[in-house]
């Protein structure tokens, strides 16, 4: 972050449980920069990345809000450009609506030798194809650390509940129920891969699916029982219309549906992936 081109930035930061020299590193950067640094105290031990960052949106009143991971690496001009493409936003669709800016990402390895130019192309996904609400209900195609929000869409994301499957899952949730989401073709991350990540790029294909199937259809399906819960937090909330509730309920019962009816379900209501191969995964083990 302080390398970039635009500097009216404050950075909040919390540690979660870590064990290492992280908390060393961190109050070296706060003695050197006291004004644009804050380390966020607390006795709340290791919440995990979605209650991390909800803990966090909690504790600033900034206008616009971007999610920095610990491993990844802003390219110079991230907020500077984040920020020109909200501002033409809230021009277009005022400034009281909720506006979800993400870009694309560069995959990296560990020591951030290029592994692909697109994380978008690298997963075989399409933002604009996939910007359906009823699609987001089953997959996410947004990137937390590639992300700019404003206020008005932190406000009516939080608090992030208990049951979501990732925080960035949920605000874009949000944001195509009630706003926009944004989508620029131009990468601002350095997405840096490493075997540790706790969520990250895995080079969508044949050979993902099988691996898939080798740990065992059972995993796949508990991830689609998370994006279930996902739902049911959502349901939950009063900003639903009559109209929205009805569609994200279709989706919890869907899974109350025999095998044969799920699939018919799944299809005539266009809760699917985006992709034939992934959707003929998921036809297969859901």
């Amino acid at each position: 972050m302080l390398l970039q081109d635009y500097n009216d930035w404050h950075l909040y930061i919390r540690d979660d449980g870590s064990t290492d020299a992280t908390l060393k590193i961190i109050c070296s950067y706060i003695e050197l920069h006291p004004d644009q640094i804050t380390l966020v105290n607390d006795s709340l031990g290791n919440l995990g990345p979605a209650k991390s960052f909800s803990f966090l949106m909690q504790k600033t009143t900034a206008p616009y809000l971007a999610f920095c991971d610990q491993d990844d690496v802003w390219l110079p001009n991230k907020l500077s450009l984040q920020l020109k493409k909200m501002k033409e936003a809230e021009e277009k669709h005022s400034i009281s609506c909720p506006l979800l800016v993400h870009t694309d990402l560069i995959v990296v390895d560990n020591d951030l030798n290029k592994i692909k130019n697109s994380f978008w192309e690298y997963q075989k996904l399409s933002p604009e194809k996939m910007r359906r609400f009823n699609r987001l209900l089953m997959q996410n195609f947004v990137t937390g650390c590639a992300c700019l929000i404003n206020r008005n869409l932190a406000n009516l994301s939080m608090p992030i509940p208990e049951k979501v499957v990732m925080h960035d899952w949920w605000i874009a949730l949000i944001a195509q129920l009630k706003g926009k989401i944004i989508n620029v073709t131009e990468p601002t991350i350095m997405y840096r891969q490493h075997g540790m990540n706790d969520t990250g790029a895995k080079r969508w294909g044949i050979a993902f699916i099988l691996a898939q199937f080798k740990s065992g259809t059972s995993n796949m399906y508990k991830s689609l029982l998370k994006t279930r819960d996902q739902a049911i937090a959502l349901s939950k909330l009063t900003l639903l219309t009559k109209n929205e509730r009805d569609v994200v309920n279709s989706y919890i019962e869907m899974f109350q549906l025999n095998w044969f009816e799920r699939r018919i379900f799944m299809l005539k209501n266009g809760f699917i992936k985006y992709g034939f191969l992934r959707n003929i995964a998921t036809l297969l083990y859901l």
